[in-house]
C-alpha cells in the first residue's frame, strides 16, 4: 500500500511525498521503475488476451436475424475484426468498455485488435501471449493491416513479427508501409487512382485579407515546389531590394514570411526566373550588345530611373527581365529608356527623365521591339534551366531481389528518405524528365578508417546506410544530421592510436543522447562495427544495432557479457 505524508507547504497546497520510496536507494528506484514497464506490457498483453476470450463469450451464432423493419431494433452479428475472423455480437464491446473505463468504440477497437492477433497475425499473438512487446505496437499492426486479405495479413506477420517491439514508432509505421506495398498486389493500382486526387484550391479569406492556399500533388512535384519557394526566400531575405519595383513586400521580414511572398512571385514567373538567374549566372546579361552602348566586361550600369524621378544606385545591369517583359509600360524601364531616346540627338531629354546619378557617364538603354525581340531571344538561350532548378538529392534503397529481376524494380518496394517506403514505378516517374546524377555506391561495411576528428563527408554517407536511426537505446531519432560519436574518445596523435575515426568507432547520436554517454550515465561498447552494447550505472545491459534495441536486463549473465566485450572490443565513455 503506498503512504502518503504531507511535506513541503506550497501556497496554500502541501506536496505529498512518497514515504515509502523516500529512503530508497537509486539502484532500488531504478529496479522498481523497470519492473513498473514491464508489470505495463504484461498488462497491456493480458488485456488484448483478454479482449479475445470476451469475444469468444459473444459469438453472432446465437445471435436471430429478423427479416423485418423492425430488425435493426435488434442486437445485430457483427464483424469488427479483418478477413478471417469470427462473428461477434453487438453489445460486446460495450459490456466490455463499461468495465475497463472505454467508450464502446474504443472497446470495439480493443476487440477488433485482439481477434485480428489472433486469428490472422498468429507470430505476434505468440507474442503478446509471452508478453514479449509493447501491446500498443501489435495493435498498429493490426490495425494497420486490417483491409488485408487474412493470406496477405500473415504474410505481414512472417516480415514484421520479430521487428515489433524493438523499434520505435517511427520506425515501425515505415516498416508497415512497406510490408502493406510488398503484401498486396492491387497497392500498385491503388498508387496510380490516387493521382486522381491531386488538386489545388483555395480556402476562404479572413477579416485581414489573409488566403489559405492547398495543394495536393506528387511528393516529388511537392519537394520541387518547396525548394523553389525556399530558394526565392533566402534570395530575397539576403537582399530585400532585389524585389523589383511594385511588387510588395507584405512587410516580409522572417524567413517564413519571405516564402509566403516568394509564393506569390511564382504567379509572375518572368520575375521568379530573373531573381533566380540573377542569383544563378550572374553574368547572364554581359556582352549582350546593346545598342548605342559600350559592351564587355567594363561596361557600367549604375542608375536606374523611378517613377519618383529619383535614381537609385544598382549593383546590377539596367537592363533586365523586368524590363524586357514590359510592352512600353509607365513602369517598364525599357519603356522610360525609349521616352528618352523619342529625340537621338538630345541628351538633356534622357536627363529630364532620370536626373544625374552618381556616374554621370551612365546611358540608358534605349529598346526598339525589333532589339528587344532580339535580346529576350538571347537571354532564353543563354539562361541555363538546370541552374534555375532547386538542387534535390533522393536517396533510394532496394534490395537485390530487385535488382536482379529482369522485368526491373517497378513492382518492387523501394524505401526511400524523408518519403517512406514507395513502389520502384512511382520513383521511376519521378525521375522522368530530370536531369540526374548518380552518386557513386558506399559499402558500409569497408568504410577506411582516417586520423582526424571530423567525419569526412563519403564516410558520414556510408555510416547512416548502415546505421540510419540513432544507436541509442529505444531512440526515435532518425536522419542524416545526427551526430557522428566517437565509441571510444578520441585522442589526437600522438597520444592516441591511428585511425580513431571510422565505421570501427562510431555511431549516430542525437545530441539529447550523447550527453547522457559524455556524463558517464551509460557507458558503451562497438564489439564489431554497427553493434552497440550499453550498460547503465545500475547494471542493465542492452544491445542496439539496425534491427532495434534488445534489453538483456540486469545479473551475472550480462554482465559477463559486458565484460567479454570490454575485454576484447572497443568501448568508450563519452
Amino acid at each position: 500500500m503506498l503512504i502518503m505524508e504531507t511535506g513541503t507547504d506550497v501556497g496554500d497546497e502541501a506536496v505529498p511525498r512518497d514515504h515509502d520510496l523516500a529512503d530508497v536507494d537509486l539502484a532500488t528506484l531504478a529496479a522498481d521503475a523497470a519492473a513498473c514497464v514491464q508489470a505495463e506490457i504484461a498488462a497491456g498483453c493480458r488485456l488484448l488476451r483478454l479482449a479475445a476470450c470476451w469475444a469468444d463469450h459473444h459469438p453472432a451464432d446465437g445471435i436471430v436475424h429478423q427479416r423485418t423493419r423492425l430488425a435493426v431494433a435488434g442486437e445485430r452479428s457483427m464483424r469488427y475484426g479483418g478477413d478471417g475472423t469470427p462473428d461477434i455480437a453487438e453489445g460486446a464491446p460495450a459490456g466490455l468498455g463499461l468495465e475497463i473505463r472505454m467508450n464502446p468504440r474504443q472497446a470495439a477497437s480493443l476487440i477488433a485488435d485482439a481477434v485480428d492477433l489472433r486469428h490472422r497475425l498468429p507470430r505476434l499473438w505468440r507474442r503478446v501471449c509471452e508478453a514479449q512487446l509493447p501491446a500498443w505496437q501489435a495493435r498498429r499492426v493490426a490495425f494497420r493491416t486490417r483491409t488485408l486479405s487474412r493470406e496477405q495479413a500473415r504474410l505481414v506477420d512472417r516480415r514484421l513479427a520479430g521487428r515489433v517491439g524493438q523499434v520505435s514508432r517511427r520506425r515501425l509505421e515505415l516498416l508497415i508501409d512497406a510490408e502493406l506495398l510488398r503484401a498486396d498486389p492491387d497497392r500498385a493500382a491503388k498508387v496510380a487512382a490516387a493521382a486522381q486526387s491531386r488538386q489545388v484550391w483555395l480556402g476562404q479569406s479572413n477579416e485581414y485579407g489573409v488566403k489559405d492556399f492547398y495543394a495536393r500533388m506528387d511528393a516529388a512535384d511537392a519537394i520541387w515546389l518547396d525548394g523553389t519557394v525556399d530558394r526565392l526566400a533566402d534570395i530575397l531575405l539576403a537582399d530585400p531590394e532585389r524585389l523589383p519595383a511594385g511588387i510588395p513586400d507584405r512587410g516580409a521580414r522572417t524567413k517564413a514570411e519571405w516564402r509566403a511572398v516568394a509564393l506569390g512571385l511564382l504567379a509572375r514567373p518572368l520575375i521568379a526566373a530573373r531573381l533566380l538567374a540573377e542569383d544563378a549566372q550572374p553574368d547572364l546579361f554581359d556582352d549582350l550588345g546593346l545598342p548605342g552602348t559600350p559592351s564587355g566586361p567594363d561596361t557600367d550600369f549604375t542608375t536606374r530611373p523611378q517613377q519618383n524621378g529619383g535614381a537609385e544606385p544598382a549593383d546590377r545591369p539596367l537592363l533586365s527581365l523586368q524590363g524586357l517583359e514590359s510592352v512600353g509600360g509607365p513602369e517598364s524601364v525599357a519603356g522610360q529608356a525609349s521616352d528618352a531616346a523619342a529625340d537621338t540627338t538630345s541628351k538633356d531629354r534622357a536627363d529630364d527623365l532620370a536626373p544625374p546619378a552618381p556616374k554621370p557617364d551612365a546611358i540608358p538603354v534605349a529598346l526598339s521591339a525589333a532589339d528587344r525581340e532580339r535580346l529576350l531571344g538571347e537571354l532564353a538561350r543563354r539562361i541555363r534551366p538546370d541552374r534555375l532548378a532547386p538542387r534535390a538529392v533522393l536517396h533510394v534503397h532496394l534490395n537485390a531481389e530487385a535488382l536482379l529481376d529482369p522485368d526491373g524494380p517497378d513492382g518492387h518496394v523501394v524505401r526511400t528518405e524523408d518519403l517512406g517506403a514507395q513502389l520502384g514505378l512511382t520513383v521511376k516517374q519521378w525521375l522522368q524528365r530530370t536531369r540526374l546524377r548518380v552518386q557513386p555506391i558506399l559499402d558500409p561495411t569497408d568504410l577506411p578508417a582516417v586520423d582526424a576528428y571530423e567525419t569526412p563527408g563519403w564516410m558520414a554517407d556510408g555510416l547512416f546506410e548502415r546505421s540510419p536511426a540513432s544507436v541509442f537505446p529505444f531512440t526515435s531519432a532518425m536522419g542524416r544530421r545526427l551526430q557522428k560519436d566517437h565509441t571510444l574518445r578520441y585522442r589526437p596523435p600522438p597520444a592516441g592510436p591511428p585511425g580513431q575515426t571510422g565505421g570501427h568507432n562510431l555511431g549516430p547520436l542525437a545530441v539529447a543522447e550523447h550527453r547522457p554517454k559524455t556524463f558517464g550515465t551509460v557507458r558503451v561498447a562497438q564489439p564489431q562495427p554497427g553493434s552497440y552494447v550499453w550498460r547503465t550505472s545500475f547494471g542493465r545491459v542492452i544491445i542496439t544495432n539496425p534491427t532495434g534495441t534488445f534489453d538483456l536486463g540486469a545479473g551475472s549473465f550480462p554482465d559477463a557479457l559486458w565484460r567479454l566485450v570490454r575485454e576484447h572490443g572497443l568501448s568508450g565513455t563519452g
